[in-house]
């Protein structure tokens, strides 16, 4: 049974054998799964309120670790190590078919099991042009279109799911995948494409799972990223700042070993965000490859202003039970405001989301569990089929934010992949607009290409003004087409509804790897807002080279 930290209630304990007793048909067995992971979370937020009273106040314990020197990293040391880490071969990452859950993995792969059981031909209601009556309403006046760069980023470098992220700013594009990292100038001409071991300056370990965003009003970029661990006592989180808002220029390079509690801890699938004062990165922790079940979720807070100044920098860490539902992820908050809101979807599904607040308090910045937000129903997605004269290997979807929020006001804005029904045969994407004061939502929609495709991959930014942009991946068997890369968004004024939205780049063949049933796909896209103008939009987003090489797609869209 999954571990909260935390003793479920009698009655939890009864809705679950409750659950556990339905065995019957596919459907039904999805629909005991589901119930058993509801009863979890119910039960969870249930011994939140007893144990603590209203949610407003809940605060987590911190931890602060010594500090932490940086090495300056100049680009002729990034060069001069990229020439001989290019003869190194790279470690690829350990094989695993699915994404690392957090909940008991059995309960999670049954609910997976019983989602691709499901074999609709349509989905209800669809209109055939991405929209419902019912879910979706009016597309938007005047949708983004493509503003002359699409470009090819990253291709496999030994390393498998990609990760691809991105981010814009005033002068440069960066991309970072496993494992390189790869800058652009702003008309999409290639200036460097290196190793992270080279750009880091760390070799002792594999390092995986990066990102990397830009902050407009520092003009700072910020690259985050991870190795695997070096013993039970240590394992690095590596941060690397810009002295400039050159991508090309300079980097204090961070080592941080996020392992502060020495006991065999992985630390995995960081996401990256900041607000006014801070470099916010949330974690899911899991044992070590003899018991690699998951943990908790931390967060934790970075000092920002003393990391762009090249100081020594110690971290705060928040570990709290009620952190312990599903894969958050942090901000990036566009204004001045002293709050943070962090978000997060239970893993087995459901219809609320927690929301989270760190807020900026000396001496030290406080956590605490805001409460649930309530929106339309969401379950296990199924993975996403392929066209199965080409491949019956299945992609991995995956129902957890897999990106930072946008902030702007009271306004919070985030998107995951889900299914949208019990029964439903398709991964569907969605969208939220969350006002974090009233903890209420403003607006939500789902999108896909079509009524018969699998869509999946998603990532969202926002502008100041609330206008949005989303990217996805969608397949569809049926009119055999491979994965595309596609994007859709709407300006403030708008409908809620996003419609089909645009291909940007459609694969020409199918994925097809080894003997597995199933194979990664993503673990995550990414939008960012051009600071020089935030009517355009970056996105970047896997595509199939081959069909055993993935690559990935770099594209400038706007209004």
């Amino acid at each position: 049974m999954h571990k909260f930290g935390r003793r479920l209630t009698t009655c939890a304990v009864g809705a679950l054998a409750l659950a556990m007793l339905f065995t019957a048909s596919p459907v039904n067995t999805r629909t005991a799964a589901q119930a058993q992971a509801q009863a979890v979370g119910e039960a969870a937020a249930q011994d939140d309120e007893r144990q603590h009273g209203p949610a407003e106040e809940l605060s987590s314990a911190v931890e602060r670790p010594l500090g932490y020197a940086p090495t300056l990293r100049t680009p002729k040391q990034v060069a001069a190590d990229e020439a001989v880490n290019r003869l190194r071969p790279e470690t690829p990452r350990q094989g695993r078919l699915r994404l690392r859950p957090t909940m008991d993995e059995a309960l999670y792969e049954s609910l997976k099991a019983a989602a691709n059981n499901n074999f609709a031909q349509l989905k209800p209601g669809a209109d055939g042009k991405g929209g419902t009556a019912d879910m979706f309403g009016t597309e938007p006046l005047a949708p983004p279109v493509l503003k002359a760069v699409n470009i090819n980023g990253a291709s496999e470098s030994g390393m498998n799911p990609p990760d691809p992220h991105g981010a814009v700013g005033l002068t440069h594009y960066v991309q970072v995948t496993n494992s390189r990292i790869l800058r652009f100038n702003k008309s999409g001409g290639l200036l460097s494409n290196v190793s992270l071991a080279s750009f880091f300056g760390y070799t002792l370990k594999t390092i995986f799972d990066p990102r990397v965003v830009y902050d407009k009003a520092s003009a700072r970029w910020i690259v985050l990223a991870e190795a695997f661990q070096e013993s039970a006592t240590v394992q690095r989180c590596l941060i690397a700042v810009s002295q400039t808002s050159s991508a090309t220029g300079a980097y204090f390079i961070y080592r941080f070993d996020i392992n502060v509690l020495d006991n065999d801890d992985f630390f995995d699938y960081p996401q990256l965000g900041f607000d006014k004062n801070h470099i916010i990165v949330t974690a899911n922790i899991f044992g070590p490859s003899t018991s690699p079940g998951y943990r908790e979720s931390r967060v934790y807070a970075f000092p920002k202003l003393t990391m762009y100044a090249g100081g020594v920098a110690s971290f705060f860490q928040y570990r709290a039970a009620f952190l312990n539902v599903g894969t958050i992820a942090p901000p990036i908050v566009l204004d001045t405001s002293a709050h943070a809101f962090l978000l997060s979807a239970p893993a087995g599904g459901g219809s609320t989301l927690r929301l989270y607040r760190l807020t900026d308090a000396s001496p030290s910045p406080t956590l605490t569990f805001v409460g649930t937000v309530t929106v339309p129903s969401f379950f296990v997605p199924p993975d996403a089929r392929q066209l199965n004269s080409c491949s019956t290997q299945r992609l991995d979807t995956d129902l957890r934010f897999q990106n930072a929020s946008t902030q702007t006001g009271a306004s919070l804005f985030n998107a995951h992949t889900a299914a949208a029904t019990s029964t439903s045969a398709f991964p569907i994407p969605r969208y939220y607009e969350i006002n974090t004061t009233t903890r209420a939502l403003i607006r939500s929609a789902s999108f896909f290409k079509s009524g018969s495709s699998h869509d999946f991959n998603v990532s969202i930014a926002a502008n100041a003004a609330k206008d949005m942009v989303v990217t996805w991946t969608a397949t569809e068997p049926s009119l055999s087409q491979h994965a595309q890369v596609r994007f859709a968004g709407r300006r403030a004024a708008d409908p809620t509804a996003l419609g089909a939205g645009t291909a940007l780049f459609g694969s020409p063949t199918c994925l097809k790897e080894g003997a597995g049933s199933v194979l990664r796909w993503g673990d995550y896209s990414a939008v960012s807002v051009d600071p020089s103008n935030s009517l355009l939009f970056w996105v970047t987003n896997q595509k199939i080279n081959s069909q055993t090489v993935w690559g990935t797609r770099i594209a400038r869209v706007g209004f």
